[in-house]
C-alpha cells in the first residue's frame, strides 16, 4: 500500500496542502520513521533510483540542561497511543480534548520538516522536501529536484512516440505547475492532448472499422470513446477526462488546477506508454522477420 504522505510530497506543487487526520496519522509517522522507500527518477545517475531517509530526530528535556536524543516518530506515536488509551497526556496537548497530532514539545520538530531522501547507489545523490506544518494542515514549500527536473527526463523517452512540439509544451506545463501556476499550466497540458488524441484519429485510420466521417462530427468525450483500442481502457472508459482539462482554462479555480494537473499528466503519460509499448513490439517483429529472412536464404544456398 502506498502512503499518502509520500505520495503527497511526490505530485503535489508547491504550496499545496494536504490534512493530518486520525486516518493518516499512521503514515506521516511511517515516513517520519524513515520507513519509505520511494521509488523515482534521480537526476544524477539519470535513471530510476530506490531513495531512502533516516528517522528524524528530536531532543527531549530530562533535566534542567539535559537533553535526550529521541525518534520524532516514537514521540508523535506515543502522543496517539495517550489518546487512543483516554489516559492524561505525558506531553501538554495543545487542542484540549480535541484530537491532536503532536504536542507544544514536539511542534518545535515539525513546525517546518526538512525530508532528506538519498539514492541507495550514490548516498551523495540528494531528493528533499521541506514541508510547513500548522494545526492539522501541512504544506509544501520546496522541492530539490524540482517536479520538472524529475519528469523531463522521462519526455526524451518518449521522443520517438511524440513530436518535439508537444515535448516542448509538456515542458512548459510542467514546469509552470512546479511554480504553482494552474491555470496557464492546463493552456499547455489541453493542447498536448487534444494532439495527442488527434494522433490517435492518424492510427485509427487504417481499421476498417472506424468511421472517420462519424469521428469528426463527435464531441471530444465520444472522440475519445471511438478510439478505443488506441487510447489506454481506462481513458476510453473516463470520457470526463477532457472535461477536466477543458474547464481548467475558464472555470476550474487556480487551487483546483494544480490539484488536477497529476492526474492529467499521468494521462498523457500511459498514451505514450502503450504507444511506446506497440511500437517496439512492432520493431522488435520486423527485426526477428529480418534475421528469419536472411537465414532462410543462406539455407536455400
Amino acid at each position: 500500500m502506498g502512503n499518502v504522505f509520500a505520495d503527497f510530497l511526490q505530485n503535489s506543487g508547491l504550496y499545496d496542502e494536504i490534512a493530518i487526520t486520525q486516518e493518516n496519522i499512521q503514515d506521516l509517522i511511517s515516513l517520519i520513521a524513515g520507513d519509505v522507500r520511494l521509488d523515482v527518477y534521480c537526476k544524477e545517475c539519470g535513471a530510476n533510483r530506490i531513495f531512502t531517509m533516516a528517522p528524524l530526530p528530536c531532543f527531549l528535556g530530562a533535566e534542567e540542561n539535559t537533553y535526550t536524543a529521541e525518534k520524532l516518530s516514537n514521540v508523535l506515536q506515543q502522543i496517539q497511543n495517550n489518546q487512543a488509551t483516554d489516559k492524561a497526556f505525558s506531553l501538554v496537548p495543545r487542542y484540549g480534548t480535541e484530537w491532536v497530532w503532536n504536542t507544544l514539545v514536539t511542534d518545535y520538530y515539525t513546525g517546518v520538516i526538512s525530508f532528506q531522501f538519498v539514492c541507495t547507489l550514490h548516498p551523495e545523490h540528494h531528493l528533499d522536501y521541506i514541508v510547513t506544518t500548522r494545526s492539522n494542515k501541512m504544506r509544501k514549500i520546496g522541492q530539490y529536484p524540482s517536479v520538472a527536473d524529475l519528469t523531463f527526463p522521462e519526455l526524451d523517452v518518449y521522443k520517438k512516440d511524440i513530436s518535439s512540439e508537444d515535448r516542448k509544451e509538456l515542458r512548459r506545463a510542467i514546469g509552470l505547475y512546479a511554480q504553482g501556476i494552474g491555470v496557464g499550466s492546463y493552456v499547455y497540458l489541453r493542447r498536448v492532448f487534444e494532439r495527442i488524441i488527434d494522433k490517435a484519429k492518424d492510427y485509427a485510420i487504417g481499421d476498417q472499422k472506424f468511421n472517420l466521417d462519424n469521428y469528426q462530427k463527435a464531441k471530444m468525450d465520444q472522440r475519445i470513446h471511438m478510439l478505443r483500442g488506441y487510447l489506454p481502457a481506462i481513458l476510453t472508459e473516463n470520457k470526463g477526462i477532457y472535461g477536466i482539462i477543458s474547464k481548467g482554462i475558464h472555470e476550474l479555480a487556480e487551487e483546483d488546477c494544480i490539484e488536477y494537473f497529476p492526474i492529467m499528466q499521468e494521462a498523457i503519460f500511459m498514451i505514450l506508454r502503450q504507444w511506446k509499448q506497440k511500437r517496439e513490439e512492432l520493431e522488435s517483429t520486423k527485426a526477428i522477420a529480418s534475421k528469419i529472412a536472411k537465414i532462410a536464404e543462406k539455407v536455400k544456398e
